[in-house]
């Protein structure tokens, strides 16, 4: 529920935000001209009382985390943090409130006797005894920027977004990517990459896809901007009365890296199984000549459309572009034809236009995953915390990792079981 007051001759207005069920404060800022902030000794004994004012007896289980241009509290129980739930108070230089506000679980009360013990957990010197059972491998071919190679690295998960249930050891993911193992498809790529060198050829390879005799109108090709487009190594050609088919190269070498067919909106009549049978062939005939096996990692659906994800993949292996650039290829299949109406070819991560098969390591030749989880966890420290499942009102105790160095990325080399250090 939100409540604004305004009163003109002050120039000033308020925002509040109060739980519907509870009744209870979330949010306060008072907007208007801005005020000079209080001194840090204001800030704490303010935003103490403040905070007693608000939650009562509560108010203990809150510890002050933060003190800059507001003072920040988080919620401890049994001397642990509990994450997420923290509350910021802005006070201004003459004392007075300006701004409330908390984050947390859906009901951030929730009783202490639901905290799970931490005399369940497994010590976190423990903990690599465990992950050895669940440590994953991955390659990333260009893991470092300034002496470009691949690597293939000991990882909890393929992207980097978990913690570790701390009573059993577990990975919890939080990403789709990670939740069930990928499906490892053989593929039979073209001898070599498709290519669209101009607007002729890419005229002609939309009329090849689709079955269409009639020659294209021309909607676009971009070269009122072709000095940027140069400068990007990129050409995009258009075609269709409304521009309905795209093709999108590499401008050297005229590789093909995407193509999409705007179609009218139609609900679907084939099956998810269907549409991933369309996508697999449509995926084989703009894949690199060097991809002889993908992952299929993900799907989703809407009325009138599937779109399929994909690693790259090597010795049954997910290949990773760069580590901020994971999904190699996706597809999109029309759920009403069954058309191929959008290939993505997604590592594109400049200067990382992958135009030629990188030599990766061989996963014959590794340490074992017990060297790997105790060097994996030798350099990415965790600490104890309570979440609450899916934001919702059970908490349980997780391993969560530690803030990441600034300055570093480390990766754990499987064929070393050693960390190797790359600057940010």
């Amino acid at each position: 529920m939100k409540e604004k007051k305004k009163e003109k001759g002050e120039g000033w207005s308020a925002e509040i935000r109060i739980d519907r069920t509870s009744g209870e404060l979330e949010k306060l800022d008072v907007l208007g001209e801005e005020r000079n902030r209080a001194t840090k000794s204001v800030l704490i004994q303010r935003g103490t009382a403040i905070l007693q004012e608000m939650l009562g007896e509560k108010s203990n289980e809150y510890k002050q985390i933060g003190l800059d241009r507001s003072i920040s509290f988080q919620r401890f129980v049994n001397k642990i943090p509990v994450s997420g739930d923290y509350i910021g108070i802005d006070i201004n230089e003459k004392g007075e409130l300006d701004g409330y506000w908390r984050q947390g679980s859906l009901d951030y009360f929730v009783d202490k006797a639901a905290f799970p013990l931490p005399s369940k957990v497994i010590p976190s010197h423990e903990l690599g005894d465990y992950l050895q059972k669940y440590i994953k491998l991955r390659y990333v071919e260009h893991f470092d920027p300034k002496n470009d190679r691949p690597i293939l690295e000991y990882t909890p998960g393929i992207l980097d977004m978990y913690n570790f249930d701390a009573i059993t050891g577990k990975p919890i993911y939080h990403t789709y990517y990670d939740y069930d193992p990928p499906t490892l498809i053989q593929m039979n790529p073209p001898n070599t990459p498709v290519i669209a060198r101009n607007q002729q050829e890419a005229e002609l390879l939309i009329k090849r896809e689709y079955e269409i005799k009639e020659p294209l109108k021309v909607y676009s090709n971009n070269w009122d901007d072709h000095k940027q487009r140069k400068e990007e190594n990129e050409a995009v050609y258009q075609f269709g009365e409304r521009g309905e088919y795209t093709v999108f190269t590499e401008l050297s070498s005229g590789r093909v890296l995407q193509i999409t067919k705007y179609t009218p909106k139609a609900k679907g009549k084939i099956s998810k199984e269907n549409a991933k049978e369309k996508a697999i062939r449509f995926l084989a005939k703009y894949l690199d000549p060097w991809d002889k096996e993908v992952q299929l990692t993900y799907s989703n659906e809407d009325e009138y459309s599937y779109k399929f994800r994909f690693f790259k993949s090597y010795q049954g292996i997910p290949v990773l572009p760069t580590v901020d650039s994971y999904i190699s290829y996706s597809v999109k299949i029309d759920s009403a034809t069954g058309e191929g109406i959008s290939f993505i070819k997604d590592s594109i991560e400049k200067p990382y236009v992958p135009n030629k098969q990188v030599k990766l390591p061989d996963r014959n030749a590794i340490m074992s995953t017990k060297v790997g989880a105790s060097e994996w966890l030798r350099h990415n420290p965790v600490k104890l915390v309570y979440e609450f499942v899916g934001g919702g009102k059970d908490p349980r105790l997780v391993y969560q990792l530690v803030e990441k160095r600034v300055d570093k990325n480390v990766f754990i080399d499987a064929t070393t079981g050693k960390a190797v250090f790359v600057d940010r």
